[in-house]
């Protein structure tokens, strides 16, 4: 076995001599720094944001729907902000039907509407960040 290395090495040995080693040119390092440099300078200065544009496009209009409806939808002593605003859009039968329908789902489970409103939320906000992830992914696999 140590024959067979020390033939090898030898063999190894002889062909390098034979063949000669190879030399860069002068400017060899240089040119490999100068690219190197002119990599990093591009890479530092292309900007991509985390989020893009249509996905706070997307939030913006989930936030703003989510307040559109709390504004219509909840209970108050005052006037409805339509009404105030001259829009006289009767909603109470379908809210008196969203708290009915609440109301049964859980009669032995005493729970604020509030709560409720907000766990609504939270579902709403858990599917659309599912659905953004998809489109995340789906975009980075186009570009």
């Amino acid at each position: 076995m140590e024959k067979n290395k020390v033939e090898k090495e030898k063999i190894i040995k002889d062909y390098i001599l034979e063949i000669g080693l190879e030399n860069p040119s002068g400017k060899f390092t240089e040119n490999i720094m100068g690219k190197l440099i002119s990599e990093t300078r591009y890479s530092a200065a292309s900007y991509k944001p985390v989020i893009g544009k249509k996905t706070w496009i997307f939030i913006s209009l989930i936030i703003i729907l989510s307040s559109v409806i709390l504004m219509i939808f909840a209970p108050s002593s005052e006037e409805n902000i339509l009404e105030k605003l001259g829009m006289s859009i009767d909603l109470e039968p379908v809210f008196d039907k969203f708290l009915l329908f609440t109301e049964s789902l859980f009669q032995n489970i005493n729970i604020p509407i509030a709560l409720l409103i907000g766990m609504s939320a939270i579902v709403i906000l858990a599917i659309a960040d599912k659905y953004l992830k998809k489109l995340i992914w789906f975009n980075k696999l186009l570009n």
